[in-house]
């Protein structure tokens, strides 16, 4: 869980911590953008109104619903900018285009999707186009990519590639990074009706209420008595910080994976012969490949050396299938045997490190002898 600080509207040119947020989003697989529902604070946290003032002036569901706004118009506004700035790159070359969003923290299979579905997106909502034969990144970059001339000139939505490479941005901020929104202070005079107000303006959004300050009381009591003594803002018990995180979780899913040195007994890997069954199951980032398995597994000391040749199988199904490195992890099944083999540089790193330490124990030796 990571907490994004200072994302002020106007970041992706500069303003508040400006890129140093943005880097920070590369880390997170979905995000939970956390709004003031009673609509007394503005983008910026700053208290504007008494909750009594803003139902008289009417401004409180104005403001939450502005507010859901503008952090994915802020991402957006960041990725378009920099796609765009290398348009005469990827338009000459359009095998590059798809590298253009490799570089926000996220797998090929992922970006692979995108193109995909903005490529059908943008072929429908464009007169006259027609399907063709041509990769994805092609077609794209003929849709997306302009002129030359026009190289430099602010965008304008106007200019149909401008419009085409807004969709596609759009395509790839929603698959990145999946917002759950958070509606907090729904314990505060008027909140509930912002909730609906909101609910109506983005149907398709998680917006899901919560009472921070009741959370806050409720692990106080916990702590204190023992028992949960506090109130809650809904008839289940609920404060909603669970349930939010839970959202946020869902929308893009860890993926599981279980290591095991034997696809037919399912034995665990690096575990010994009296270890249970899948002993194992890694949580691994969405659409993780088979080398960041193989990684993630050294990092837990159950295998050492390079990644030589990995096999699948279903938890149901038995049939076996050979993964490549860069295919996703669980595409083939989660339960994967994995052989790896050590390079000859970690064969001569270990024989040194006995060497040394087999050297120390003989000088220990012989200071004892010397003592003795």
């Amino acid at each position: 869980l990571i907490d994004i600080a200072g994302l002020v509207p106007g970041a992706y040119l500069g303003r508040g911590k400006g890129n140093l947020f943005l880097q920070e989003l590369c880390r997170s697989d979905s995000l939970v953008h956390v709004v003031d529902a009673s609509g007394t604070t503005d983008e910026g946290g700053n208290l504007q109104d008494a909750p009594e003032q803003l139902q008289q002036h009417g401004r409180g569901g104005r403001a939450v619903v502005a507010e859901i706004g503008w952090v994915r118009a802020e991402i957006h506004l960041w990725v378009f900018t920099n796609v765009c700035a290398k348009r005469p790159t990827w338009r000459r070359r359009p095998e590059k285009l798809g590298g253009m969003f490799t570089g926000y923290g996220c797998s090929p299979a992922l970006v692979a999707g995108v193109l995909k579905r903005a490529r059908a997106a943008i072929i429908k909502a464009t007169v006259g186009a027609e399907e063709s034969g041509a990769p994805d990144a092609e077609v794209l970059a003929a849709a997306c990519g302009g002129t030359a001339e026009e190289d430099g000139r602010e965008p304008s939505l106007r200019r149909p590639h401008d419009v085409a490479l807004h969709r596609l941005v759009a395509h790839f901020v929603a698959a990145r990074w999946p917002v759950a929104v958070a509606l907090n202070k729904v314990d505060v005079p008027g909140a509930t009706r912002h909730v609906e107000e909101a609910r109506a303006q983005y149907p398709s959004r998680v917006l899901v209420p919560v009472s921070a300050r009741s959370e806050v009381e409720r692990l106080r009591a916990h702590a204190s008595a023992g028992a949960d003594g506090a109130r809650s803002y809904s008839p289940d018990g609920s404060t909603g910080t669970l349930d939010v995180l839970s959202a946020a979780v869902a929308l893009r899913p860890p993926t599981l994976a279980f290591p095991s040195s034997d696809l037919a007994t399912l034995a665990s890997l690096g575990r010994g012969a009296d270890a249970a069954r899948l002993f194992d199951c890694l949580l691994l980032r969405p659409l993780s490949t088979v080398a960041d398995f193989c990684e993630a597994v050294r990092r837990e000391g159950l295998c050492a050396g390079d990644l030589v040749r990995a096999e699948a199988r279903g938890v149901f199904t038995p049939e076996v299938a050979v993964v490549r490195r860069d295919d996703v992890v669980a595409a083939k099944g989660p339960i994967v045997r994995l052989q790896t083999r050590r390079a000859a540089w970690q064969g001569r790193a270990e024989a040194a490190e006995q060497a040394e330490e087999h050297q120390r124990g003989t000088k220990a030796c012989g200071r004892r002898r010397q003592t003795g």
